[in-house]
């Protein structure tokens, strides 16, 4: 089983200190830091790419209409991190037809005290990136970025050479590499709502 402390020791050893942790809330230096990182960190590499683990698509609820010039308010995905794309019905999905990609037509903005996608079309299924937080589905790549980005920073923090740090940075560009390959042949492929990881399919 993968864990934060798993992956924080990871960073750690990459980060070149000369210690790891038991616990994210034990008393020193290494686990403050690595307790203040691994949430932001974790937060902007799910952010980066639709990682098939943490995609979701799902019907939104209306929640108003003729919005700051949009047609149509549609309330915000609950964990969400990033919109990917807004479809009209679940066909449409399947199919990857009429997709309307954020930001170019749509905006995210408040809808009095909710947070709503706002659209030019009536399309209330949305394709987004949610907030996961369970380890053990992290795939591999997305774990090696983490722990590698959380790196990156300990690094700076424990006042790391140059050179260690560029190390860590060509680590993180090519496993991002990767991600972003992964990510459009994954897209190409046209994946659809049956497929395991598009999970939490509502409407």
């Amino acid at each position: 089983m993968t864990s934060k402390v798993e992956i924080c020791n990871l960073a750690l050893i990459e980060a070149r200190y000369d210690e790891t942790i038991e616990s994210l809330d034990e008393n020193s230096v290494a686990a403050e830091r690595c307790k203040r990182l691994y949430d932001t960190c974790r937060k902007e590499v799910l952010s980066n790419y639709p990682w098939t683990f943490a995609v979701k698509f799902e019907e939104l609820a209306r929640i108003g209409e003729d919005v700051e010039g949009h047609k149509f308010a549609y309330s915000y995905p609950k964990d969400c991190l990033r919109v990917l794309n807004m479809f009209s019905s679940a066909d449409d999905y399947r199919n990857k037809n009429f997709r309307t990609t954020l930001p170019n037509n749509n905006r995210v903005a408040m809808f009095g005290e909710q947070k709503a996608v706002l659209v030019d079309s009536e399309t209330p299924f949305a394709e987004y990136i949610y907030n996961e937080e369970l380890e053990d589905n992290f795939s591999a790549l997305f774990t090696r970025l983490l722990y590698l980005e959380i790196a990156l920073r300990l690094a700076k923090l424990a006042g790391q050479s140059a050179d260690d740090v560029k190390l860590i940075a060509a680590q993180i560009q090519e496993a991002d590499a990767k991600a972003r390959v992964q990510s459009v042949g994954e897209d190409d492929n046209h994946l659809n709502v049956e497929d395991n990881y598009y999970i939490d399919v509502r409407g």
